[in-house]
């Protein structure tokens, strides 16, 4: 937020910083106390301290607490996304353009408003967190997905809406999930967020061979590398793809870089 950041310009102290995020926690808060009636502002703490918890997940309102009615918990949720406190993000079936044609608003995944405030929220301190060699794997690694998504939201130009989907495939001894899914001139992009700098990224080889998508991205802590290669998976037909691999920290040049590759 840009009060931490210029107190910490001023003070170079992640103290200062650390201060500076629990007042904006406590003022969300405090907030709450506007939206509703007694119950309505217990659950929307409830909510917002769980938030931690439910990033990268399907999100199921039993997480949250398995005692409350889906539809309270529901209107909880839609107060905070209409207050741009989180962002949901629909599981779609990738098939076409636009990509909300195919949305299932019963299957979605949320990230919060900031990368910074949720680390406060999930009680990461900032020094350890600069001082880990896998920044990637910190809560199991989703608060490197919060940090693509989040940039991810506003990848098309800066007066369109803006919007962002995942997509996942429930089937017996067949799953599989893509982080998250963008359009970018007219052209479906899977991205995924590993941690690791190799493997056989086997959800994303499952959706270019089902769907209309020959090029992915990849974010993890690597060197940046454009890959080449054909699917390889049993009883698929293999199809030609090119990956794009960046660096966590180039997240926010991935239209520029898009543009580069031929897009």
């Amino acid at each position: 937020m840009p009060e931490a950041v210029k107190i910490y310009a001023i003070e170079k102290s992640f103290r200062a910083v650390d201060m500076v995020t629990e007042s904006i926690i406590t003022t969300f808060q405090d907030d709450f106390n506007k939206y509703g009636t007694k119950a309505d502002r217990h659950r929307l703490i409830k909510l917002f301290q769980k938030i931690p918890s439910v990033i990268g997940r399907k999100f199921k309102y039993s997480t949250i607490d398995p005692h409350e009615r889906s539809k309270d918990l529901k209107s909880a949720l839609f107060l905070l996304n209409n207050a741009r406190v989180i962002t949901t993000i629909f599981h779609s079936s990738g098939n076409g353009l636009p990509l909300g044609a195919e949305k299932n608003e019963k299957a979605f995944k949320i990230i919060f408003l900031d990368t910074g405030l949720l680390s406060k929220l999930s009680g990461l301190d900032i020094l350890a967190i600069n001082q880990t060699d896998d920044v990637i794997t910190i809560n199991n690694g989703a608060l490197c997905e919060q940090f693509v998504g989040q940039h991810l939201l506003y990848v098309k130009e800066w007066y369109q809406k803006p919007e962002l989907y995942y997509w996942m495939r429930e089937k017996k001894n067949s799953s599989a999930e893509i982080d998250y899914l963008i359009t970018y001139k007219n052209k479906i992009i899977p991205v995924e967020v590993k941690a690791g700098k190799t493997g056989r990224l086997k959800s994303l080889q499952l959706f270019f061979s089902e769907k209309p998508s020959d090029l992915g991205l990849r974010f993890n802590t690597g060197m940046p590398s454009l890959y080449e290669g054909t699917t390889s998976l049993p009883g698929k037909k293999s199809v030609a793809f090119r990956l794009v691999s960046l660096p966590l920290y180039l997240v926010g040049q991935t239209g520029r870089l898009l543009g580069e590759v031929g897009l």
